[in-house]
């Protein structure tokens, strides 16, 4: 969980303590560490899709073609 969030605040450019408070404001019924556990699932899930692949430069042109 930790790499991950470490991960995020590169990549966002964003500091752990900026993170957890933004989580700790937008979560509703979960406790902190639950909060950050889905902010990074949700994170990860954003970039698994394809326009999240795109903006990564490895979406459609990384898909491998299908078995002949």
């Amino acid at each position: 969980m930790w790499d991950a969030l470490g991960e995020i605040c590169t990549r966002e450019s964003r500091s752990l303590h900026d993170i957890c408070r933004q989580v700790d404001r937008e979560r509703t019924q979960s406790g902190l560490t639950a909060g950050v556990r889905v902010f990074i699932l949700s994170y990860f899930r954003a970039a698994a899709t394809e326009e999240g692949h795109a903006a990564a430069s490895h979406g459609n042109s990384a898909k491998v073609p299908p078995d002949p």
